[in-house]
């Protein structure tokens, strides 16, 4: 945490960068030092990746990113914080793309796959001292709000929700960063639609929930194809409904 050179020692104890360029190599970037100090590094080399754009809207000058770039900056100080340090040869890897990024995150998580899935994660860490400092410098939470914060963020921007798998030794988190992105679980989903029914359901995305009375308004199309279109999406999985008639609500699953 505070040595001048710990990869000397801990050479796993780095974060490497793969931003990928479509018809060219990936740029790479590698964050070594005191584990400390590389949240702060890394949060300087997001701002270049991510440049925050200029909005000309209102009388005011506003300044915004076009991704959610909190989500992400959460996700990397998580998983410098709760990494599993005592696999060897085994560095953080974020790997970018112009839909989606992917923390690899070395170690099976101390909790379980469908709790992260239901982000309802208890506040607990594999490393609790480097949890501990890097809530004293308002790094990570060490209450456990960065997973509902995760959710909250991308139901704000109208964004698929992280997803969370496991591959070999690494725990890796999917951020989606445009509205047309999809997880693979959602895409195997899709194939059950007809094109009517993907728009709809791009449109559902888009606001995050819908009535049946809406859903027919939007698309333009009869009451009884509307629920239709609605009742499929909940039995495949891609929608859930709360409560009952023309009142009820549906929201995305995943």
């Amino acid at each position: 945490m505070l040595g001048k050179n710990p990869q000397f020692t801990f050479t796993q104890a780095r974060v490497q960068f793969f931003i990928h360029q479509p018809g060219s190599d990936d740029i790479t970037e590698n964050f070594n030092g005191p584990v400390l100090l590389q949240p702060g590094k890394i949060q300087k080399y997001l701002n270049i990746i991510y440049p925050k754009y200029i909005s000309r809207r209102t009388m005011q000058r506003e300044e915004y990113y076009d991704v959610p770039i909190e989500a992400i900056r959460e996700t990397i100080n998580n998983a410098i914080a709760h990494r599993d340090y005592s696999i060897t040869g085994a560095t953080i890897k974020i790997y970018i793309y112009d839909d989606k990024v992917e923390v690899f995150s070395p170690g099976v998580p101390i909790h379980s796959l469908e709790k992260f899935k239901n982000f309802n994660v208890p506040p607990e860490s594999r490393n609790p001292k480097i949890a501990y400092l890097f809530n004293e410098i308002d790094v990570v939470e060490e209450l456990g709000l960065g997973m509902k914060e995760l959710k909250k963020i991308a139901d704000e921007k109208f964004l698929p929700r992280p997803s969370f798998r496991m591959d070999g030794q690494y725990f890796i988190t999917t951020l989606y960063t445009k509205p047309g992105a999809y997880s693979a679980g959602v895409k195997d989903k899709l194939k059950e639609l007809n094109a009517e029914e993907k728009r709809g359901f791009n449109i559902i995305t888009q606001r995050g929930s819908i009535t049946s009375p809406e859903y027919q308004e939007l698309l333009n199309i009869a009451e009884r194809t509307a629920r239709y279109h609605l009742k499929k999406m909940v039995d495949i999985g891609l929608l859930m409904a709360e409560g009952a008639g023309k009142s009820t609500i549906y929201k995305l699953k995943e």
